[in-house]
């Protein structure tokens, strides 16, 4: 397997979990000292603290999926480019692009994880 299928096979594996809304199996990617920031929410460390907050999230929302468009591999480094779409809680759906950088350790475990995405449309009154 190429990198760069070994790339978008992980970030699809990923974004599944994520899709399925489990906050402690997203957590449990992360080294003891990994840091998550998620959009411009405050930066989270530590898998525990990582679950918590992306499970708060999944409290606001029905369900998400993500469409991976593009994923590149720099080193320990990948991007990847992508639309998200969420279903409201009140069942109303919207798309909204995305980008997300990702490091990770020796261990494979996330070191470092940044989303970028304004999730202002997500949250106004409808």
């Amino acid at each position: 397997m190429t990198q760069q299928a070994e790339a978008r096979r992980f970030a699809g594996a990923v974004f599944d979990l994520v899709d399925a809304m489990d906050a402690e199996g997203f957590g449990a990617l992360f080294a003891p000292t990994g840091v998550f920031a998620f959009a411009n929410w405050p930066e989270q460390t530590g898998p525990g603290a990582i679950a918590k907050v992306v499970a708060g999230f999944f409290g606001t929302i029905r369900a998400l999926r993500h469409q991976v468009q593009e994923v590149w591999r720099m080193g320990e480094t990948d991007i990847c480019r992508l639309r998200v779409t969420y279903t409201r809680q009140d069942g109303g759906t919207l798309s909204l692009p995305c980008a997300n950088i990702w490091r990770r350790g020796e261990d494979g475990r996330f070191d470092d994880y940044r989303i970028y995405i304004d999730l202002a449309p997500l949250f106004a009154p409808g």
